[in-house]
């Protein structure tokens, strides 16, 4: 039994080796929330700069009112009055601009939010992101796992409710919106 245990390890410490060959993506060293969030700035920069997330709000010639800002709030979820800067690993990225609908397990999508006054690239506001996980993990919302911290409160992961309710809209691209690439 030992002997089995010991060979079973072994085969699958071989298959996540770095090898020639391509790593499975259950092999992807970042797995955990925790470490995509500490490590994202090495993924691919999907975004040129940062882009306005509330073009209401953007449009506008003067600062908005408090009540201007909840309606907008209200539409566009917590990356509203921000701008947002995409981060994408290597599975993800490939997915993305390959045209695909679907990505493949191990894909991470991040969204670096920046106060809408610092739309130049300075300051982080946020972080916000998804990992798609094994097919079992959240069915009705694509399999993918959402997390988010802010300056103000802790990392929160897992079947986010705001975050799957407002991603439900774009289940015909695996709940990955893209619009941002149009407005480059």
């Amino acid at each position: 039994m030992r002997r089995c245990l010991l060979t079973a390890l072994a085969l699958s410490l071989l298959g996540c080796s770095s090898g020639e060959r391509e790593t499975p993506a259950t092999c992807d060293p970042i797995q955990t929330v925790g470490s995509v969030v500490e490590a994202y700035g090495d993924f691919h920069q999907m975004t040129a700069a940062p882009v306005l997330v509330d073009p209401i709000i953007a449009a506008l010639c003067v600062s908005p009112q408090p009540s201007q800002l909840e309606v907008t709030r209200q539409a566009y979820g917590p990356h509203a009055n921000a701008a947002i800067v995409v981060y994408m690993n290597d599975l993800a990225a490939q997915a993305f601009n390959g045209g695909r609908n679907r990505y493949p397990e191990g894909a991470v999508i991040v969204k670096e939010k920046q106060p809408f006054a610092s739309s130049t690239g300075s300051s982080n506001e946020g972080v916000g992101g998804m990992i798609k996980r094994a097919p079992g993990f959240d069915p009705a919302y694509g399999d993918w796992e959402y997390f988010y911290r802010d300056s103000s409160a802790p990392l929160q992961s897992g079947a986010i409710a705001s975050c799957s309710n407002c991603h439900r809209r774009a289940a015909d691209t695996d709940y990955v919106f893209g619009d941002w690439a149009s407005e480059e």
